[in-house]
């Protein structure tokens, strides 16, 4: 105050404290933070891309610890801690992964019937994880919720190949065969077949590299995972199960076999394979009235889709969620903060509400609008507290806009604040696009007022807004040039002494102080005393302001928001429960019905538009995956034809896969479509058993219907054996009720469902379609011998060609 700042023409000095007043302060409060009432200091950690939640979650904990040591005075809360969530999901998969182990190997003991051989044929699996462990640190993946889900969806599967090679050594045991020899003519004989399932497992995920955004991550860490597990086991099934059993099989006695000595379950499926022979006899006989069934479960599983609700990702308990509120533009801080008290309160009465932790402002400075974060007390009961503090909310807060925003979102954004208030993590966005404002404000207020009226619809809001009240400095460029005022000299005087401007730094020891100077508070808030600035001339004089402009009232738009350089405006919504697919489809048709004035467009925004572009991947990468199968089952098979008959199985689980998702009323999401993407490795594998042992009995010299109704029998026992280890060890994923349960149970439900229709389909239609290939094959080739001309093919190796176009079905 005592620095002087001019001199009078008597000679006495002006000094600072003489035309201002000095003191100290802070600068101007924009945000307030507080954890249940209490004033706090927010303190964010972000992992970096590919490190350990789990890790850096501890190593945090560790320097709090320490920091609690050093200023005991300071109370440290964690607030929200992601690695609990991780930690309890991962600690759930693990426990699905035991059980599904522990089911499939049952199955394996129901089957075999003896406690050593069921031993030796699962003994391979810790083998299999551990390497598939090993191997997905080497390709960079890590042990996530991702590649554990993938190995406790696919446990059964890691036993498949085992499964299959230790069945078809029994087989040659209980003839009579020594388990070396059984152990030699069982592999070779089931190779070929081990490893086009192995294959074709493998193809399904090879598309991957061509998914991006959030399927693609899931899909490369899924995929990988799985490739990785299966080509593992599939050398397990050839080095470690071969040698297993040709050592420590238990032999089996034939004579016991043929004087009826076998188990009660033995007889059942004895005389279920008798009454599986009788059934494929009646098939061939009446192939027609077999295809038409086959057909009629394709329409019907077509007539399913229509009712399932189309999502893309569930919405994960993770014990917590969040509160947007949104004031009008003219309020002070002091306004929403008052709000804000109010909507903690109404919180905090709720009885599952641990934390409550509130940020009033945003991170560029606006102050109407707040964010809530509420932790709830244990994870599993968040989407009912939401439901709670809804009417809880309304009561309290009256008028005053408020959105409640979801889990997922709520952990993506903690730690940051947006101006953009209510809209942020509404998942149903449409962007209204045009080039008039007021055309965009109508049409964008028509759209919101329908969506209000949509069921299951809630929170509507658009991102256009009153607009914020203001003072609007209009200079006389004709009169200010007359007196030698610029308008930049305008704008740099009224900018320095309203806003503010910093004229130096004042250090004190190790700190160092702005030094801000600035009208008072009262003049600058009316009209007239900011009329009186006096503004530099370039003559070297002042005149006042009011010399040279005036001050109006106006009013400005908070924001401009663009799209390809055309103005949008967005308008929002949330959702009641669990199905946002149902809504969003309502919301759609609703968009649809506006008619539209010319230059004005209505598109998906947001989550939803993200929503489709990944479903559009999706199904890009399925079809891949159908294509690669078929290659990869046409050079193994060495024909064009048999590939269309084994994939037969694919269309036919979509039955089970739909069906299972209605009944027991998942959405049809991401997670069902890798479920899909799965399922089509996996039904292939039956077909395959059959395909490749028919065509080893029609070499041998058998008709092909006396190599239908012997492959079929003999190859029952591995189909039903593999199939049912897949469906246990899926099941505790199917059925769980733990944390993240939400993202396997779709999954699980798809898979198992597909399995079971694809498993008794495939078991009657397959062969029934091959014999039906291998008659237009003989019919073909007879055509061929009789020199019809349209029924040759000129390549280079003559008609023999025509076989190989057909394959073995015709020989």
């Amino acid at each position: 105050a005592a620095i002087p700042v001019a001199a009078r023409p008597g000679g006495s000095i002006v000094r600072l404290g003489d035309v201002a007043s000095v003191y100290d302060g802070y600068e101007e409060v924009r945000t307030l933070s507080r954890l249940d009432g209490r004033e706090s200091i927010v303190a964010s950690v972000r992992k970096q891309s590919g490190t350990n939640t789990v890790q850096i979650a501890d190593a945090v904990k560790r320097e709090i610890a320490k920091f609690e040591r050093d200023y005991p005075d300071i109370d440290v809360a964690i607030a929200f801690d992601q690695s609990t969530y991780t930690r309890v999901v991962l600690d759930e998969v693990q426990t699905s992964l035991w059980l599904g182990a522990i089911l499939a190997a049952l199955v394996v003991l129901i089957f075999l019937r003896d406690l050593r051989n069921t031993f030796v044929t699962v003994i391979g699996l810790p083998v299999i994880v551990l390497g598939t462990f090993a191997a997905m640190q080497l390709m960079g993946v890590t042990l996530n919720m991702v590649s554990l889900m993938a190995l406790s969806l696919t446990i059964g599967l890691l036993i498949d190949d085992a499964i299959v090679v230790r069945e078809n050594i029994f087989r040659h045991m209980e003839r009579g065969e020594e388990p070396r020899i059984a152990a030699g003519r069982g592999t070779a004989e089931i190779a070929l077949a081990v490893v086009a399932v192995s294959s074709t497992i493998v193809a399904v995920f090879l598309p991957i590299a061509f998914t991006g955004g959030i399927a693609g991550r899931y899909l490369r860490d899924f995929g990988v995972t799985v490739s990785v597990a299966v080509l593992i086991s599939l050398v397990e099934a050839f080095t470690l199960a071969p040698m297993l059993s040709a050592h420590f099989f238990r032999r089996v006695d034939p004579a016991m076999i043929r004087r009826g000595r076998v188990s009660l379950f033995a007889r059942v499926f004895g005389r279920a394979d008798k009454g599986y022979r009788r059934l494929l006899g009646w098939s061939l006989r009446h192939r027609l009235a077999v295809v038409g069934i086959g057909t009629l479960a394709l329409v019907v599983s077509a007539g399913i889709v229509p009712f399932l609700t189309f999502a893309m990702m569930p919405s994960s308990d993770q014990g917590l969620f969040s509160v947007k509120l949104e004031m009008a533009p003219s309020a002070r801080l002091v306004d929403t903060d008052r709000q804000a008290r109010i909507a903690e309160a109404a919180l905090s009465t709720l009885p599952d509400v641990e934390h409550v932790f509130t940020t009033v402002g945003s991170d560029d400075g606006a102050v109407d609008n707040a964010t809530i974060v509420v932790k709830a007390r244990g994870i599993g009961r968040t989407f009912a507290l939401i439901d709670e503090a809804r009417p809880a909310l309304k009561q309290a807060l009256g008028d005053t806009k408020f959105a409640l925003v979801d889990p997922d979102t709520t952990m993506n954004t903690i730690g940051s604040s947006s101006a953009f208030g209510v809209l942020v993590g509404l998942p149903i966005q449409f962007s209204v696009l045009g080039d008039d404002v007021e055309t965009l404000d109508r049409v964008s207020a028509e759209l919101a007022a329908r969506l209000a009226e949509v069921e299951g619809a809630i929170d509507v809001n658009r991102s256009i807004k009153p607009t914020k009240p203001g003072r609007t400095i209009v200079t006389d460029r004709a009169r200010a040039a007359d007196l030698g005022v610029s308008v930049a000299d305008v704008g740099t005087t009224v900018r320095m002494l309203v806003n503010g401007e910093r004229a130096g730094s004042i250090r004190f020891g190790d700190k160092s102080i702005d030094v801000i100077v600035r009208l008072a508070e009262p003049d600058r808030d009316d009209p007239a005393d900011l009329l009186r600035l006096p503004i530099a001339t370039a003559r070297g004089g002042q005149v006042p302001l009011a010399r040279v402009a005036r001050v109006t009232e106006s009013s400005d738009p908070n924001r401009i928001e663009r799209e390809n350089r055309q103005r949008q405006v967005i308008v929002a919504s949330g959702y009641l429960g669990n199905d946002m697919g149902a809504v969003l489809a309502r919301a759609r048709a609703v968009a649809d019905a506006i008619e539209l004035p010319p230059g004005v467009t209505i598109k998906v925004s947001g989550q939803s538009e993200n929503d489709d572009e990944m479903f559009s991947s999706l199904l890009f990468a399925i079809g891949l995956s159908v294509l690669f199968v078929y290659m990869i089952l046409a050079s193994q098979f060495g024909s064009f034809v048999h590939p269309f008959t084994i994939m037969l199985a694919l269309p036919l689980s979509l039955v089970g896969a739909f069906a299972a998702l209605f009944a027991t009323g998942f959405n049809f999401d991401m997670l069902a479509m890798i479920g899909l993407m799965l399922l089509m490795g996996l039904v292939t594998k039956n077909s395959i058993l059959l395909v490749e042992f028919i065509n080893q009995l029609k070499r041998a010299g058998l008709s092909t219907r006396e190599a239908i109704l012997q492959a079929g029998p003999t190859r029952l026992r591995p189909i039903v054996m593999t199939t049912l280890a897949m469906i246990f060890g899926m099941l505790p994923a199917a059925l769980g009720t733990g944390a993240g349960s939400e993202m396997r149970q779709p999954m699980g439900v798809s898979v198992i469902g597909g399995l079971l229709t694809s498993t008794l389909l495939t078991l009657v239609v397959v062969p029934v379609v091959y014999s039906l290939f291998d008659d237009l094959g003989r019919w073909a080739r007879g055509r061929v011998r009789r020199g019809e001309p349209d029924a040759v093919v000129a390549t280079p190796d003559g008609v023999v060609a025509e076989s190989g176009l057909l394959g073995a079905a015709g020989e």
